[in-house]
């Protein structure tokens, strides 16, 4: 065949000519059948916009007519009484007939109410009631108080896929107590679809789908119904294959997918963006489609009507073709005419033809020189200039030339500079492994030598380790196979660094290196692995005296060659464990510790870091260590060690300080930096928590031990007298003991009882103490007076015991208020512990005298002492220095607390002193010289007044979440004269802070989710970053032990007040802190 180029001219004119008179008139057909197509398009969208969102409309307001019937259903007064009262069948009569009136009036299927157990207790069907919906999706989300329509399901009782719509069941104060439900069949929603099918005679069909492509009503193409639009994903197919969602056939239904996945894509981002455009062309099972979505108000549902594209372009074709004939016929005649006219056109360019080819030929005199003025005239002319133009594009070429090497060394250069402006280290080696090129990395870690290294050997410049792998790997990369990056480590200024390299060939004869420093993405690493390491052996143990020495193990050598903790313990510091790389750095430490402990107050590291917070010491030396101004003994073992660095953090858990952890740097002569204190801060909380657990733990265990103990005591000293009372009792019945041994049966008899009565009066004093009704009535009291009652009472004891018993009361000792009989006990508990302790030929001084305002009251024994250790727990519940079996003294343990509890009522303070076992004791009682009753009175009342007139329109802010508890502080305040708001939960409180802040806050401690600790802990964060001034705060908790008010005050509240609240003491407390603190 003929290829066009060898075509005769006259044939190429006549092609040309038919084209030319055909082309436009295909175009222009084209064109119309476009704009046609277009037409038809648009006319049919807007009809299909407009009928699809008058269905979408119908389909809303009937989805919401159900949710209305449903919360008509959950108003209804019989619904709540029924769930308020589920055994008053009147009100279930009545629900009963409510729910079918409301079926029959609406038409809808089923309608139900659930309890908040999610079992059915009234329903128009009756077999359904006591069926549970605790997990069906309507119920738990009407329980979380949403209204709505929930997604089609299948039900197994009627085997038919339903709509369920639910209503949180509410009562009079907005608590939800059940749901109302409703659900309607498919079929209802199909009615309303269906009016759509071909309503514009373009086979047009209307169809509803939810997010996630599920068609669920098609009622012009049945078979659609649950298929998805496209393929689902495999998590979304099986949940819904899981709860069978669409009845036995799920996974058939949903692995049928349509071709509709654009289709899908455009209606999601149609719900999330409503101004989107509705329309969008598809491509289904029945073809190509034009579809026009709506997305349906009130739930993830759309609504859509498709045309086919078949149906719409069909008479725009038939068009088409009549105006296609007419073309091809209007070609024929031009071919024709186009033949003729080539013919006489073609034989000047023939003439032309020939002059080229003589050119061509190398006769460059050769010329047309033709006379006409036409087209081919100029042709003609346009060679006869050629060989001028010859020459001139010669000199062209040259300047182009030029050119194009100026842009290649522009091009150089950009590379260079980026090369320049890449991090990493950066080599060309050639095949012998020397370096041809060579870009210095830019963060100054290059791995390599300052020297010059063009020329040089890569392997020279790498650590032997790694050289003779890395001449491999070159080797590897020239014979076109992919090397794998590879790590190594070197020395570099005396640190080590990672360093990670890549490298690939870079023509035949070369190969590219990258060399990157990757030390602090390693350094990180290591950093978590540790961290994660520490917590799991943090997390193993909570025996106390492992998690101690476990805490000290868990540095070492990884943070550091040394590793202290120190514990803070009853407000004095001690050591608890050490770990040292160098044995003879552990030895030396503990015998420094043992001659001289740390005290709290000093400027030891340790101490500041438990005072103040977290220090470092970059570099130790000379001049730092006699600046610490510390012991001979610390500075000494501190030059004997002789650490290049340190770090000191405090133990914190849950805002109490327990210790401190000391890192110190010796063989290693590692330098410790910011990043390194940051590591040792996170080790330390976690440290602390696990610290604070294993206390508590222990805390737990001693509480138990000391239970079982107490149990023990109490049934041993209960059972003692009874045996005596009940032994005697027994002689006496039987008529066996002569007067003498009837005397002494009495005597022994009375004597237990009355040993057995105090018992119990401790026990009740005891209860009165925790329970807080242990009360004091205050009167004028002569203390010489109460001594010497006291001393009366005991007089049998000490002759019998032949014990000295001495009073040294100071003369003019001034009456104080007190209850004297609860004084007296306090002063009888002293000198019982004093007899029962001393034996034998021993001595009891008592003692009274002024102290500044108040009376000191001292009893002072010769006897058996306390130890050191057990001195701090004197005055607790239950705690004896000798609690074994083989104890030489009985008790309860009881008394001494007692008095430090009545002492404390007087407001005055109670101590122990004794220099040690076998040295005696000595107990002081401090009690304030109060005014005459009086007189007292009258300045109580002047200070409530003074209070009252302080609180008068304050702003006070309550937090607790019992409701009497809230109402019964509101009371108070508001009857002085208080604007007070109140909060159920800490969110709550913090919502009104911010809203309108208070003068004082009034907060208990334990409450659900979120306790008074926290609360005050945010509100004080919040001031410091806001830099607010401070709020001032109460804590008003059951919480009564020392402890809980440490901690209270610790977490950032001003005063601690126990539970039950006295109305003049919380009055005097909310009023001096609005007269010293002040609120933004």
């Amino acid at each position: 065949m003929t290829r066009w180029r060898d075509w005769p001219w006259t044939w190429k004119l006549a092609a040309l000519i038919v084209a030319v008179s055909t082309v436009p008139i295909v175009v222009v057909t084209l064109f119309n059948e476009s704009a046609a197509r277009a037409g038809f398009i648009r006319e049919s969208r807007r009809r299909n916009l407009q009928q699809a969102e008058n269905t979408a409309s119908l389909v809303t307001r009937y989805l919401r007519e159900i949710v209305s019937t449903a919360e008509v259903l959950a108003q209804a007064p019989a619904a709540i009484e029924v769930l308020e009262a589920p055994r008053d069948t009147t009100a279930m009569r009545q629900l009963v007939t409510t729910l079918q009136s409301i079926q029959r009036a609406k038409g809808i299927d089923v309608l139900e109410v659930v309890d908040h157990g999610g079992t059915v207790v009234a329903a128009t069907d009756g077999s359904r009631v006591g069926a549970s919906r605790i997990a069906v999706p309507f119920f738990v989300s009407a329980m979380a108080g949403h209204t709505g329509v929930q997604d089609p399901r299948y039900t197994d009782d009627d085997h038919v896929v339903h709509v369920h719509v639910s209503v949180p069941l509410r009562d009079g104060r907005g608590r939800i107590l059940g749901v109302a439900a409703g659900r309607v069949t498919l079929d209802e929603i199909d009615g309303l679809v269906n009016a759509d099918t071909s309503y514009a005679g373009l086979g047009e069909f209307g169809m509803i789908w939810d997010e996630q492509g599920i068609v669920l009503s098609s009622p012009a193409r049945p078979q659609r119904r649950f298929h998805p639009l496209a393929p689902l994903l495999p998590l979304v197919r099986d949940r819904l294959v899981a709860a069978a969602r669409f009845g036995p056939g799920t996974a058939q239904l949903l692995d049928a997918p349509d071709r509709g996945g654009p289709l899908l894509e455009h209606s999601r981002h149609h719900l999330s963006d409503p101004s989107a455009t509705p329309h969008v062309a598809a491509s289904l099972a029945e073809g190509d489609v034009q579809v026009t979505s709506v997305p349906i108000a009130g739930t993830r549902w759309t609504y859509a009507i498709a045309t086919p594209d078949a149906q719409v372009i069909a008479a725009a074709r038939a068009e088409s073709r009549r105006n296609l004939l007419l073309a091809f016929a209007m070609a024929a005649i031009a071919a024709l005419l186009s033949i003729v006219t080539a013919r006489r056109l073609a034989r000047p360019l023939r003439e032309v033809g020939d002059v080229a080819r003589a050119l061509a030929g190398g006769d460059m005199a050769r010329r047309v020189r033709m006379a006409r003025r036409d087209e081919i005239g100029e042709l003609a002319d346009t060679f006869d200039s050629m060989a001028e133009a010859l020459a001139n594009k010669d000199a062209e070429l040259r300047r182009y030339a030029e050119s194009l090497e100026r842009r290649v060394d522009e091009r150089t250069a950009e590379l260079s500079g980026v090369l320049r402006a890449i991090p990493d280290l950066i080599y060309k080696v050639g095949a012998e492994g020397r370096i041809i090129e060579y870009v210095s990395a830019k963060d100054g870690g290059r791995g390599a030598t300052p020297r010059p290294l063009i020329g040089r050997k890569l392997a020279d410049l790498l650590p032997a380790s790694i050289a003779a792998r890395t001449v491999e790997r070159i080797d590897a990369a020239l014979a076109g196979k992919s090397v794998a990056p590879f790590e190594y480590r070197q020395v570099i200024g005396g640190s080590e660094q990672h360093f990670e390299a890549r490298m690939s060939a870079s023509g035949r004869d070369a190969v590219v290196i990258l060399i990157r420093n990757i030390t602090h993405r390693r350094r990180h690493e290591e950093r978590a692995r540790f961290l994660s390491r520490a917590a799991s052996s943090l997390a193993g143990s909570l025996d106390y005296t492992s998690t101690v020495e476990l805490l000290a193990n868990l540095g070492v050598p990884f943070l550091g060659d040394i590793c202290v903790v120190d514990l803070l313990e009853h407000g004095q510091l001690r050591l608890g464990s050490v770990t040292a790389v160098d044995p003879a750095h552990q030895t030396a430490i503990r015998a420094s510790r043992s001659r001289s402990p740390i005290v709290l107050e000093s400027n030891h590291p340790v101490a500041r870091a438990v005072r103040e917070g977290a220090t470092l010491f970059r570099r130790w030396s000379a001049a730092a260590v006699n600046a610490l101004a510390i012991p001979e003994e610390q500075s000494a073992l501190i030059r004997e060690i002789a650490p290049t660095s340190a770090m000191v953090l405090p133990l914190v858990a849950r805002g109490q300080t327990l210790g401190a952890m000391t890192f110190a740097s010796t063989v290693s002569a590692r330098h410790y930096t910011d990043a390194d204190l940051v590591l040792a801060g996170e080790l330390a909380d976690r440290a602390g928590i696990a610290l604070d657990n294993a206390r508590l733990y222990r805390e737990l265990q001693e509480s138990s031990r000391l239970k079982d103990e107490f149990l023990g005591t109490v049934s041993h000293e209960l059972r003692t007298p009874l045996n005596a009372v009940l032994g005697w009792t027994q002689v006496l019945r039987r008529g066996m003991a002569g007067p003498d041994q009837t005397a002494r049966a009495l005597d022994a008899i009375e004597r237990n009882a009355l040993a057995q009565a105090q018992l119990v009066d401790d026990l009740l004093d005891t209860s009165r103490v925790v329970s807080g009704k242990l009360r004091i009535e205050f009167s004028g009291t002569d203390v010489a007076d109460v001594i010497r009652s006291a001393i009366e009472s005991f007089g049998p004891v000490a002759r019998a015991k032949n014990v000295a018993v001495s009073v040294e009361a100071a003369p003019g000792l001034a009456p104080i208020q007190a209850d004297p009989a609860r004084l007296q006990q306090v002063i009888g508990n002293l000198l019982s512990n004093a007899f029962k302790f001393t034996p034998a030929g021993g001595r009891v001084v008592i003692a009274a005298r002024h102290v500044g305002s108040a009376v000191e009251i001292q009893v002072s024994d010769s006897g058996a002492g306390i130890a050191p250790e057990f001195l701090p727990l004197v005055f607790d519940r239950f705690r004896q220095g000798d609690s074994t079996t083989t104890r030489a003294h009985g008790g309860l343990g009881l008394g001494l607390s007692i008095a430090r509890h009545l002492v404390e009522l007087h407001g005055g303070t109670i101590r122990a002193h004794s220099e040690g076992e076998s040295c005696g004791s000595t107990f002081t009682v401090v009690m304030p010289v109060r005014a005459s009753a009086a007189t007292d009175a009258a300045a109580r009342s002047e200070a409530l007044d003074g209070a009252a007139a302080a609180i008068d329109r304050a702003r006070i802010l309550i937090v607790d979440d019992d409701d009497d508890a809230r109402t019964l502080l509101k009371t108070m305040l508001t009857v002085a004269g208080a604007r007070v708001d109140v909060a159920a939960s800490a969110a709550d409180a913090r919502e009104t802070v911010a809203r309108r802040r208070p003068d004082v806050l009034i907060s208990d401690i334990g409450m659900p989710r979120e306790d008074g600790y926290e609360l005050i802990r945010s509100i004080r964060r919040e001031e410091e970053e806001r830099q607010l001034s401070r709020l001032p705060a109460i804590a008003v908790t059951a919480y009564a032990r020392d402890d809980d008010r440490t901690r209270a005050m610790g977490a950032g509240y001003d005063r601690h007040i126990t539970k039950p609240v006295e109305r003049d003491r919380l009055l005097q407390i909310v009023a001096s802190l609005i007269g010293h603190g002040s609120s933004a």
